[in-house]
């Protein structure tokens, strides 16, 4: 009795010493389910000295002393209706000893006073048969005050489903939900207690402020196809808006190659990657190097990640600043250090509470404004040109800048095998490889819906682009009609009749919606993704709000001083080199994954940041002396020379044991 009392005031000390939120503020709605992570398929940690788990996610292990008890993540095929990577929580007694405590997994929910909860949950095992005692248990207690709880005993040792309700107090604001199993004497085999599909039923009390959680992942609650068509809209970036139609003045419609191999490195995304993402229920993609190679790579892969993202955003986002105050606030008298501090203000303001769940409403809206002044400007131009709209196809389909596809020139950069290909791993690495292009895909309900997603703006970025590349078409005509001459740069071929005022101020205005709305919804997601990035990745602060608040304006601030660094600068040739860096970043993150995902090996991981500092760098040497003495310049496919040079070099740097 003596060893039974100090075992209870011991799991009551770590039931209250275990983390709780603060207390939520207001009452919601009735939910289904106010468990996190019922059915065990989120992260999860392994103690690398006992090999048990110490950390579920969501829930608390309050004993992780293989001389109490054992816990384990499993998978077990429960019934032929379950996948067959479901998994169930264990909880397995030491059977050589009485133990000093219970082994318990919980977690604590913000409830309303005075209401009902049901709690029910697929249970068996923890029945001790030498001593005939049910050691098992599923308990719902208060935390205010422990004494008011409800247990029910845990009778089978085959899957079966448990229920029972509990009507909280008056000064009740949080439970805790508890799974135990007890000691037995010395030698007495116990069975292990498994737990699965864990559901708590009852009204939500919900919090004023948005959580980490709704920053980082929206609740996992987003609609699929808002997203899929918000990822639109964020793909195409402002300088995608200007220069996509001048390509046609010197590639004609080759673009469209590489965007038909777009489709195909969707789908690969969508089947190969988002898979293990949901599987780990990964918060950054790159937490999946990390439970593969080992700290080092993970921090190396979300480093490169960092520094690729930051820049190259921030150039976008300047040469945008550009656009606009070249051709639209010069006129008005508005100066660039006006400009750019107003537009990074209202990125933040409108993404400091919600994050990415704000991110997927507001990128819808933005795709939205793109198309419609994309579209409202075609039309423009077709009543230019005096031409209706099938007349404007023809037109479109027998000019000689309409040719898409190239195969008789093997050493052109436009030739259709390099293009396709370079589509497919352009979208794996710069979309599948990167947590800001993929933050907003983890958000949906579930694997089918993200992959739904995927693949419908896969498939969408064809006839999207499509109509830039029309556009081009329509603008060169023009330019014939009117004697003008075409610009030396591709890029000003929309900018020299859009912005300028030569098809009148609705055109203009149209413009600055078009390329404002483009820009802002990259521009946003980078500094989110960047957010999440650096408090998750490199920090390991998940949960502390106050850190992602203050690492959120601080991302903000260095993303409007790097915009105005380049302004101060004002040399073409530093930002084609930060263009050159950032295609380069890209290539140890494809080789980091594609090692991970081919291989089973285990690297040397001290190693790892080297190598994927060396492969950069070797490209860049092979790329110049092949240009210097061969005459053949590397596109896109240098990307895949990265990626295999780190994927090789990470096999010579295997564990010898592995």
């Amino acid at each position: 009795k003596a060893r039974e009392a100090a075992a209870e005031a011991a799991r009551r000390k770590a039931a209250e010493e275990a983390p709780q939120p603060n207390f939520a503020e207001k009452v919601g709605k009735p939910v289904e389910n106010l468990l996190k992570n019922p059915n065990f398929e989120g992260e999860f940690d392994i103690n690398p000295e006992t090999k048990l788990v110490s950390r579920v996610e969501g829930w608390d292990v309050v004993i992780s002393d293989r001389w109490n008890s054992e816990q384990q993540i499993l998978p077990e095929e429960i019934d032929n209706n379950q996948d067959l990577d479901n998994h169930v929580f264990e909880i397995r007694p030491y059977k050589w000893a009485a133990g000093w405590s219970d082994g318990i997994l919980m977690q604590v929910v913000d409830v309303v006073p005075n209401e009902s909860y049901t709690l029910s949950a697929l249970l068996k095992g923890g029945i001790a048969k030498k001593e005939g005692k049910l050691t098992g248990k599923m308990i719902i207690e208060e935390v205010q005050d422990p004494e008011k709880k409800v247990i029910t005993e845990i009778a089978s040792d085959n899957w079966e489903t448990y229920s029972m309700d509990y009507t909280t107090s008056a000064e009740c604001n949080q439970i805790r939900v508890s799974f135990t199993v007890g000691r037995g004497g010395w030698g007495n085999d116990i069975g292990a207690v498994r737990v699965d599909n864990a559901k708590l039923t009852g009204t939500s009390r919900t919090r004023k402020m948005a959580s980490n959680e709704t920053f980082y992942r929206a609740n996992r609650r987003s609609p699929w196809y808002m997203v899929a068509f918000g990822m639109v809209g964020a793909s195409i970036s402002g300088i995608t808006f200007v220069s996509v139609p001048g390509m046609v003045m010197r590639t004609d419609m080759n673009y469209l190659q590489m965007c038909i191999g777009f489709i195909l490195g969707y789908f690969l995304v969508a089947f190969l990657l988002l898979p293990i993402y949901y599987r780990y229920n990964l918060t950054t993609i790159y937490g999946y190097l990390q439970q593969r190679l080992g700290e080092r790579s993970y921090k190396t892969g979300a480093s490169f990640f960092l520094l690729s993202k930051m820049t190259g955003a921030a150039v976008r986002f300047f040469v945008v600043c550009i656009l606009l105050q070249r051709f639209v606030l010069d006129g008005i008298g508005v100066p660039f250090w006006v400009t750019v501090p107003v537009m990074v203000l209202l990125i933040w303001l409108y993404t400091r509470k919600g994050g990415i769940k704000t991110l997927v409403w507001t990128d819808t809206f933005q795709t939205l404004c793109m198309f419609a002044a994309l579209i409202l400007i075609i039309c423009q131009v077709m009543s230019a040109l005096g031409m209706t709209p099938s007349e404007a196809i023809t037109a479109i389909a027998h000019d000689s800048h309409s040719r898409i596809f190239v195969f008789d020139d093997w050493m052109s950069k436009q030739n259709f095998w390099k293009q396709f290909l370079s589509g497919v791993f352009v979208v794996i690495v710069m979309t599948g490889l990167d947590q800001d292009m993929m933050q907003k895909n983890l958000t949906c309900k579930s694997l089918r819906e993200a992959q739904k997603d995927v693949c419908c703006y896969g498939f969408a970025f064809v006839p999207a682009n499509l109509l830039f590349l029309s556009l081009g078409v329509l603008l060169v005509m023009l330019a014939q009609k009117q004697g003008v001459a075409l610009p030396d740069a591709p890029d000003d071929l929309l900018p020299m009749f859009a912005a300028s005022g030569a098809m009148g101020n609705l055109v203009v205005v149209l413009f600055t919606i078009g390329i404002v709305a483009a820009s802002f919804s990259s521009a946003d997601s980078a500094l989110t993704a960047i957010t999440t990035s650096l408090c998750v990745d490199i920090l390991g602060r998940k949960e502390d709000m106050k850190l992602r608040k203050r690492m959120h304006l601080l991302v903000a601030f260095v993303f409007m001083l790097f915009i105005i660094a380049f302004k101060a600068i004002n040399s073409t040739s530093v930002i084609d080199a930060i263009y050159i860096l950032c295609s380069y970043t890209y290539g140890p993150l494809l080789g980091l994954f594609a090692f991970s995902l081919l291989t089973k090996r285990q690297v040397n991981d001290r190693w790892s940041p080297w190598v994927c500092i060396a492969s950069p760098l070797i490209c860049f040497a092979i790329d110049t002396l092949t240009s210097q003495y061969v005459g053949y310049k590397f596109g896109y496919e240098l990307l895949m020379l990265n990626g295999a040079l780190t994927f090789a070099g990470l096999a010579l740097i295997k564990k010898r044991n592995s």
